[in-house]
């Protein structure tokens, strides 16, 4: 297959399969996330409350969401902004596919027509140096693309697999967290993981379902397994 049909056809595949998952999920997706912000300063006094409880400390949530540049209406007006419907979904997709479009056309480019830019930029240079740049180049484009590939599968595979979990177990705005922790877990290096697991883990404590984070923290341990030693 010719590499521009090619390249044409996995970028279109991509971006179908985005725009179907925006489809099914864009408004439970958005819907979800609204309310989570939403809840981010009572989350936060509650788990103030419990550090005190624990731990016998006067931390006072206010000054904490004063130092945080948190306020009611912030939080008001990014809960707004995210549920905006429909409507606004489709909006926001279509502005976002703009402000990328240089992005795929740089993209597309690079990997249709690499080779012939690979060759041109490596006349340049004299024939002993020209071998040692082309292998630098390929190297560099395998390990690159494969590290964003692999990444890019993973974390695919840990959101679907969390937000499942997560939806089973009734966790409050499983979507999201779900995709929070494949995200998370895959391109954040080495802690990525603990910060990924942990605020599922915390929103059912903070909302007193001891069951559910313990479930949560099982499910994040073993999945981590077989990660690891399997996918």
């Amino acid at each position: 297959m010719r590499r521009g049909l090619a390249t044409f056809l996995v970028m279109g595949a991509i971006l179908l399969g985005t725009a179907a998952f925006f489809a099914v999920f864009g408004q439970l997706l958005f819907t979800q996330l609204a309310e989570l912000v939403k809840s981010v300063p009572t989350l936060i006094e509650d788990i103030v409350e419990w550090v005190n409880r624990t731990f016998d400390t006067d931390l006072d949530y206010r000054s904490l969401l004063d130092s945080l540049n948190i306020s009611p209406a912030q939080i008001a007006n990014i809960a707004g902004d995210l549920g905006l419907g429909v409507l606004g979904l489709i909006t926001t997709a279509v502005g976002l596919i703009f402000n990328i479009f240089t992005m795929l056309l740089f993209a597309f480019y690079l990997a249709a027509d690499g080779h012939r830019l690979r060759r041109t930029v490596a006349s340049w240079l004299p024939p002993s140096r020209q071998r040692v740049f082309l292998r630098v180049w390929e190297i560099s484009s395998e390990k690159a693309g494969g590290y964003v590939i692999s990444r890019g599968v993973l974390a695919v595979i840990s959101a679907t697999a969390h937000s499942i979990f997560f939806a089973i177990v009734g966790v409050p705005y499983w979507l999201p967290l779900g995709l929070w922790v494949g995200l998370v877990s895959q391109f954040i290096p080495t802690i990525g993981t603990y910060l990924a697991g942990a605020l599922p883990i915390i929103i059912a404590l903070v909302g007193g379902d001891l069951v559910a984070a313990a479930l949560i923290l099982g499910f994040v341990l073993v999945y981590q397994q077989v990660e690891n030693y399997f996918l």
